[in-house]
């Protein structure tokens, strides 16, 4: 079973999967809004639960 909006994520995985650290550096770095989107993520998946 899976949903659309869970199909979509993993497209967009499967787009940037075999990048290199180096991309991934460089896109952190030039980005304006890398660290805006890094600490919302952060903060929003810190108040995740574990499922029972």
């Amino acid at each position: 079973m899976t949903t659309r909006s869970f199909d979509l994520l993993m497209s967009a995985v499967e787009m940037v999967r075999h990048d290199t650290p180096e991309v991934f550096q460089a896109t952190l770095k030039t980005n304006p809004y890398a660290g805006d989107v890094i600490r919302d993520f952060k903060s929003l998946t810190s108040m995740m639960e574990e499922p029972t």
